[in-house]
This record gives C-alpha cells, sequence and structure tokens, in this order.
C-alpha cells in the first residue's frame, strides 16, 4: 500500500500561526475594556499593523514584532482587571496623549517644508519650518516644552562665530525635542467627550468576559494571561475610578482653535481639577471605591480560577 501523504507545515508559516494566535489575544482583550472609543481606536490599530505584517519572511524581524504584540497584550490584560498605570496607559493611546495616535494629531500643525538653508546651497543647514499653531500650542505648555527657539551663542569658546551647521543641529533638536514632549491637540468631539466622562454624564458599562471552554485553557495566550494576573496590583473597576483616570488625561489634552481675529488659542479644561489623580500602583481606594455588598472581587475571582487550574494540572 502507499504510504499516506503527511502534509508539513512551512517554516515560515510556523511564527505567522503564533502570531495570529497573538492577534486574536490581543483583539480579544480589547474587545474587553471599559472604554467603547478604546475598543473603536486602538483594534483598528492591532488590525492594520497585523495586516501591513503578515507578508513578512524575515524571522528575526517577525520575533521583534511578537515581542512587541505580547507587551502590548500584557497592557490590556492589566488594564482589565484595574491596573491603574495600563488603564492609564490605554486611555492615553486612545485619546492621542502618546503613541502612533499623538503624532497622527500632531501632523495637523507641522509642516514638511524648511526654513532657507543657514549657508546658501547647503541643504544640511536647512531647519524645520514652525507653524504658528504649533507654537502656540507648546507656549501654552511650558513645563513640557521649553522653547522652540534654542539659545544661539554668536561665538564658541574659542571666540570664533559659531559654526552655522551647529545651529542647524541645535535647531533640529529642539524642534524633535518638543514634538516628543508637547500634548498634541485634542480634537472637539474627544475634549467633550472626556468632559462628560469625567462628570459622570457618561458611564459605560464594564463588559463581562465570556465563559470559555475549558479545553482553551491550554491555548499559550490564555496561559500566558494567567501568569500576568499573578504579578499584577488589581483593582475594582468603579465609576469614581473611571472618572479620575478620565480627568488625567482631560488635563493633558488641550483644546486648540482660532479665534475671530484669526489668533490661535490653546484652552485646557478645568472639569475634574478637583478630582485626586491615581499615582500608579500606589493608588488607594477611598470609601466611595469599596466594593457594594453583594459585589464580586474580580481580583479574587481571576486568582482562585488560576489557582484551581493549577492544582488540576498537578494532580
Amino acid at each position: 500500500m502507499p504510504k499516506a501523504k503527511v502534509t508539513q507545515l512551512a517554516p515560515q508559516s510556523i511564527p505567522l500561526i503564533a502570531n495570529l494566535r497573538l492577534y486574536r489575544a490581543i483583539l480579544r482583550e480589547i474587545s474587553y475594556h471599559f472604554d467603547s472609543f478604546a475598543r473603536k481606536v486602538l483594534s483598528g490599530y492591532a488590525r492594520r499593523s497585523f495586516e501591513s505584517h503578515k507578508d513578512v519572511v524575515n524571522l528575526e524581524y517577525l520575533n521583534e514584532c511578537e515581542k512587541k504584540g505580547r507587551k502590548f497584550h500584557s497592557v490590556f490584560v492589566r488594564a482589565n482587571v484595574g491596573e491603574p498605570k495600563s488603564s492609564l496607559k490605554v486611555l492615553r493611546w486612545t485619546y492621542g496623549r502618546t503613541g502612533k495616535r499623538g503624532r497622527e494629531l500632531l501632523q495637523s500643525i507641522t509642516t514638511a517644508e524648511r526654513e532657507p538653508p543657514l549657508i546658501p546651497g547647503d541643504s544640511r543647514t536647512a531647519y524645520p519650518k514652525i507653524l504658528p499653531a504649533l507654537e502656540a500650542l507648546c507656549a501654552a505648555q511650558p513645563s513640557r516644552v521649553k522653547s522652540l527657539y534654542p539659545a544661539i551663542p554668536e561665538t564658541n569658546i574659542h571666540g570664533e562665530a559659531f559654526s552655522k551647521n551647529r545651529e542647524a543641529n541645535m535647531r533640529r533638536t529642539a524642534y524633535r525635542e518638543a514634538l516628543r514632549k508637547v500634548y498634541p491637540p485634542t480634537p472637539d468631539e474627544e475634549f467633550i467627550r472626556l468632559e462628560k466622562l469625567v462628570m459622570g454624564e457618561i458611564d459605560e458599562p464594564l463588559r463581562e468576559r465570556r465563559p470559555r471552554p475549558e479545553h482553551v485553557y491550554s491555548d499559550k495566550a490564555v496561559a500566558r494571561r494567567e501568569e500576568i494576573l499573578f504579578q499584577t496590583d488589581a483593582h475594582h473597576i468603579t465609576k469614581q475610578y473611571k472618572r479620575r483616570l478620565y480627568a488625567q488625561v482631560l488635563a493633558e489634552s488641550p483644546r486648540l482653535f482660532q479665534d475671530e481675529n484669526g489668533k490661535w488659542i490653546v484652552e485646557f479644561s478645568r472639569v475634574g481639577r478637583g478630582l485626586e489623580p491615581i499615582e500608579g500602583a500606589e493608588e488607594e481606594f477611598d470609601d466611595l471605591e469599596e466594593p457594594k455588598p453583594g459585589m464580586v472581587d474580580t481580583r479574587k475571582q481571576e486568582r482562585s480560577k488560576i489557582v484551581r487550574n493549577v492544582r488540576a494540572a498537578n494532580m
């Protein structure tokens, strides 16, 4: 009898399958986040990122992407059980206070144009052109941006005229540092949404996790989630807890607009100024945030489930 033909996976398809599992795990965690806007924005970023890398065959590069994906997954696992630092990081990604979306929001007030070269004919001495909107945004945040215009000395330490090449380098460095540190402008609709979230006018319910079959616990992504939860300082995700998180994000969200004379105005909201900020893992909950009678402690429930699974595996 002829031998049965055994189908083997190509070596390059193995990391793709592993990354597909990680991709699904990331989307699953995003789907449980308490902010609907975060679910919409970040799932789109995750989907586009995976699609842009699905044809990559460089294993070394794929491994680096997988490490970044695991970190991204870890942040969402921690945020979904109320770890303050991760919760705040997810909201900052969502509303463009940091990360890729923040860079996209800055594109509307930056340009690829450059000032004329300091040395005529030498393009290396050209530096970025600063638009009035960016100048106004940086001027309104002196604690984060020292200056878009560095102090250029007239002479060097030898008493000679200061080098034009060094001057161009200093101007480019100041520009890059300003873009790295400045809070991007917040779209009006998101600015209003954040104010309503801080005031409690919008309170989105938490999404319950769907029950999973027992055999799914062999999946690496699920096992990794359980491992992360062992090391996570979880908290109850209450309305007051979410308001304090949103207040921190709103405090980092300037509104940029032009007045009737065409002058750029930067405005920060005063809503939520009285709410105490959440400081990472040192967060302590007050009486308002204690679980109500009958409320399930999510952290204890998750850890009890993990202990049962570990004991069952060792029997």
